[in-house]
Parts: C-alpha cells; structure tokens; sequence
C-alpha cells in the first residue's frame, strides 16, 4: 500500500484552528469566542485533542445537531386549526398574553393525548434533553444519597442518568416511549431500556427507587392514579421515589417555584382540583407536552392515595446542599418531592443525616 503522501494537518494544527476544525465538523457552526477560549486554554493546560472532541460530542448541543441530521426537520400540526373552539388567550397576573387550551370534561385529556402520540410529539428534537450534563450528574448523585442498588427511571431519554448511576456501581433501568431517544441511547443503556409504556411493561417488583424527572406531569390525568400505584406495587418495602414536577403555587418545603399567574388557577387552586387551563405554544400543543397542571398540595395527594409518604425531612436536607446550584442553574429542579413505600423514620432520619454529612462532591 502506498504512503499517504499528504502531511498530518492536525499535527502542525494551532489550537485555536484545532478547536475551530471541531465545532465546524461537529456542531456545523463557528466556535464561540467563550468555548473557543475555554477549550484553548484547557489544551494549554494538558488536555487532549481527543478529550476536546470527547467533549463537544457528549454535549447537549451535538445530541441536537445529531437528531436533526438522523431524523430530518420535523414539523407539528396546528392544534388550534383542528379545534380552535378550544382555544383562548388569556391575560396573566403579570399583564401578559398566554395561549391557553380550556378543559371542559376528561374526553379532553384524551384527545390531547391522542395528539401527542399520533403525531410524535416526543420524537421531535429539542423535546428532551439527551446528553450528560452537570444537571445530570446531581441528579445521579442525589440517588446515590439513598444507598439503592436497583432503580427504575421512567421517561429515562437516552439514559444520561442511567449511564451515571452504572458507572457508580448501581443497577439502572429505564422507562422510554421515544423511539428517537431510544435510537440515541448509550451503548451500554440501551438493553436496560424498557420501550413502551409503563401501565403495559412486564417488570418485576422489585427496585429500591424510581425516578421520575419532569415526567409524571405529561401523564394522562385520567390515568394518573393508575402511573402511581403502579409505581407503589413495583417498589420493594421501604423503597422511594424521586421526582421533579412543576408543582404550582406555595409549597412548604420549597416555596413557591411556580407562580399561580392565571385567575382561574388561583381558584381552583383552593380547590385542591386540577387546572382547567393548560398554557399551550403558539400552534396549540401544551407547554413542554405537559397534561397535568396543578399545585403542590394536589400532587402530594396524588401519591398519598396511593399508599405514599412524603418524606419531608429528607428533602429539607437536599434542598440545604443542592438548592444553591438549582437557583443558579436550574431553577425549576427545587421543585421536587421524596415519597416513601413505609420507609421507616429511623431508615429515613439516615439518610437526611448522611446527605448533610457527606453533602455534594460535584458542586
């Protein structure tokens, strides 16, 4: 075989052209001048070529621009040209204009879910958030907190979360119904993922936690109660669940993440019920896909039918070690509830006591 006879470009390559090559190869567009100067200096200081490309590829942004080469554009119907009686927009506590749709009895929920699933509203790209992110990291290392050895996540993506609580020494399983994020999984996932949904899965009962990170609220209201005890039965003895859920109005854990910024959301509200207004975009589909809107105080009572109990102290320790990051970074994730399968308050005042003791090794 003969010689390439052309020179190692790379080799002879600056850093700044280097890293410059890697974001027009990889993210289809010029570097920033920030991540041109942070990947710069990281290259002065030992990193690798190689690690720099490691980098750019597990990013949040690669995982957009790989989805939209794989999948194509992907366009959503207008909701509100196929129902615009259902339709309003709406004044908030702020002076806004919000889009918003109006439930008038459950066959709603119904249709808006037969919406989401007929046109792929979860195969869109930009739905989910894909790659290994500092978000992500506490998120595994809150789990890591309750010394659990098998675990379920339901709405698990491509299984950045997954992929962490296994390099950690745990045994993680998923729940998806996305075949893009299932398509995108990580190797080493993806046979843990469970396709399909989790009123129809065969799974054994038996898993020391589930996870449940912005998913319960794209539940279908009317069979919420059915997701929770479903999730009660499949939970061993003294077993959790972790989950994030915009939860609206004051809480007394975590405050108030979510203002009441409609009228009738104050109402119903006192009510103890579910919102009948849900915010949609601006072609009618409900923000983020979420079905459920509703205050902290109904979510809670969701769980508690079930057999569930809130663990307050437990949150009250991972708010004192992770809220700093969540008002910096990630606002939303205060927004969370620890329910417990009759754990007992010995086993849950350990781990309250644990989580302050050893607090947080990635903040």
């Amino acid at each position: 075989m003969t010689p390439d006879p052309r020179p190692d470009l790379l080799t002879g390559m600056s850093d700044e052209a280097f890293v410059q090559l890697c974001y027009r190869r990889l993210l289809g567009r010029e570097a920033d001048e920030g991540g041109l100067g942070a990947n710069v200096a990281a290259l002065r200081n030992g990193l690798s070529r190689f690690d720099v490309v490691v980098g750019l590829v597990t990013s949040p942004e690669f995982y957009t621009v790989l989805t939209k080469s794989t999948f194509g554009d992907f366009k959503l119907p207008r909701l509100q040209e196929i129902r615009p009686e259902s339709f309003e927009v709406l004044t908030t506590s702020s002076g806004d204009k919000t889009n918003t749709f109006r439930v008038r009895d459950a066959s709603d929920y119904d249709w808006l879910e037969r919406m989401i699933l007929e046109h792929g509203y979860y195969e869109k790209p930009g739905v989910w958030s894909l790659a290994v992110d500092q978000d992500k990291r506490i998120i595994a290392e809150i789990i890591g907190h309750f010394g659990v050895r098998r675990c379920l996540e339901l709405g698990c993506a491509t299984g950045p979360v997954l992929k962490l609580l296994l390099e950690a020494g745990i045994k993680p399983e998923g729940v998806e119904i996305s075949h893009m994020a299932l398509a995108l999984a990580y190797p080493e996932i993806k046979k843990r993922i469970h396709f399909g949904d989790l009123l129809n899965l065969d799974l054994k009962d038996e898993y020391d936690m589930i996870i449940g990170m912005d998913v319960f609220e794209h539940l279908n209201p009317n069979k919420i109660s059915q997701y929770v005890n479903r999730c009660f039965k499949l939970l061993r003895q003294g077993g959790y669940v972790f989950t994030n859920i915009p939860a609206f109005g004051n809480d007394r854990i975590f405050g108030e993440v979510f203002p009441l910024y409609l009228e009738a959301w104050r109402t119903e509200s006192s009510q103890k019920s579910l919102f009948s207004l849900l915010n949609v975009d601006d072609a009618g589909w409900p923000i983020n896909g979420h079905l459920i809107w509703a205050t902290s105080r109904w979510w809670q009572g969701i769980f508690e039918d079930a057999g569930f109990s809130r663990e307050t102290g437990i949150e009250q320790a991972l708010h004192q070690v992770y809220d700093p990051f969540f008002l910096a970074s990630a606002p939303a994730r205060k927004s969370f509830f620890v329910f417990s399968k009759d754990a007992t308050s010995a086993d849950t005042d350990q781990i309250a006591l644990s989580i302050g003791r050893n607090g947080s090794s990635c903040l």
